[in-house]
């Protein structure tokens, strides 16, 4: 199987950050990049390109070159991936609400996967503890765009570009009818498997 380079840099979050980041990116490496994932923390968005038409260009040599040259970004990592075994899941929801996520708002209106951290509310045992969320639009041709969700506790155990392929294959796989609005009751639909 084919590996493909990936970048994985921070910068601070702004309106166009992502344009403004693949831009740099491409400009200082002289390949073209696309963003597949990008996670905001707080005033920070840590986006993950992929590196189209690499021809021999290691990840971690491309990684150097933007060390190198850009002040305003910062390369969390690099690697070369090989695509692995997607398994489909997570609710589908077709419009915002009151229910939707941020996370899943950002999605639909960047059409850009998309994880947050969403820190608890309160201290009490009864609060919702702090966990990320990971959003994935799409827009199927004639339909309504929906956003699927997961969810994941602890901080250290991040979304890959691996659970965004999951995602959309449950999107493209789900059962007929697996297109709730936002506000229906339950919140959330969860595939059948």
């Amino acid at each position: 199987m084919t590996s493909t380079s990936k970048l994985r840099v921070a910068v601070a979050d702004a309106p166009m950050a992502v344009h403004t980041l693949r831009t740099e990116v491409a400009r200082l490496t002289g390949l073209e990049v696309v963003p597949e994932l990008q996670e905001i923390e707080g005033n920070h968005l840590v986006v993950e390109l992929r590196v189209v038409g690499k021809g021999d260009a290691d990840a971690c040599d491309l990684a150097a070159s933007v060390r190198q040259s850009a002040c305003d970004l910062d390369v969390l990592s690099a690697w070369a991936e090989v695509p692995g075994a997607v398994t489909p899941g997570g609710p589908v929801f077709s419009t915002p609400g009151r229910d939707m996520p941020g996370a899943g708002e950002r999605a639909l209106r960047e059409g850009l996967p998309t994880a947050a951290w969403v820190p608890s509310a309160d201290r009490s045992e009864r609060a919702d503890p702090a966990h990320w969320i990971l959003a994935v639009p799409a827009v199927p041709a004639g339909r309504v765009p929906m956003v699927a969700v997961r969810r994941r506790s602890g901080y250290s155990a991040r979304f890959s570009t691996g659970d965004v392929a999951s995602l959309r294959s449950g999107l493209r796989t789900g059962p007929a009818g697996w297109f709730p609005a936002w506000n229906s009751t339950p919140a959330a639909v969860e595939p059948t498997r």
